[in-house]
C-alpha cells in the first residue's frame, strides 16, 4: 500500500513528503505459471485433442471399472472405492468427490 502524505500538508520540505523518499522501487511480482497453465510450444489445438482422446479412451472403461487399478482397496457395489490402499475409510468429503467423478463418467459411458 502507497501511504501518502496528508492533503493540508503541500510543502515539499514537510515530514509528510519523506514519505515518498522512503519507499522502495521495487520490480513488479512476478508470478510463477500454475499448474494448469499451458506450456511454452504446445497449442490449445494440441491440448484440445489429446483431452478429446482421453475422453474417447474413457467411454470404453465401464464406470464399476472406472477406480481399479488405482490406489483403493475396497470397493461399494457400484464401483466407488471406500478404503484407501492402506485400510483406513476414506473420509465423507473424499467418497463424495469420487461419486462426482463416477456420476460424471457414467453419463460419459453411456451417451
Amino acid at each position: 500500500m502507497i501511504r501518502r502524505p496528508p492533503r493540508s500538508t503541500l510543502s515539499s520540505s514537510s515530514a509528510a513528503s519523506d514519505v515518498y523518499k522512503r519507499q522502495e522501487r521495487r520490480p513488479p511480482n512476478l508470478v510463477p505459471p500454475r499448474e494448469g497453465d499451458r506450456e511454452a510450444g504446445v497449442s490449445r489445438k494440441a491440448e484440445q485433442d489429446t483431452a478429446m482422446a482421453r475422453k474417447v479412451a474413457m467411454r470404453t472403461v465401464h464406470p464399476s471399472d472406472m477406480f481399479r487399478g488405482q490406489p483403493y482397496s475396497r470397493f461399494d457395489e457400484d464401483g466407488i472405492p471406500t478404503h484407501g490402499l492402506d485400510g483406513e475409510l476414506i473420509s465423507k468429503n473424499g467418497r463424495k468427490k469420487l461419486k462426482k467423478q463416477w456420476l460424471k463418467h457414467k453419463l460419459v459411458y453411456e451417451s
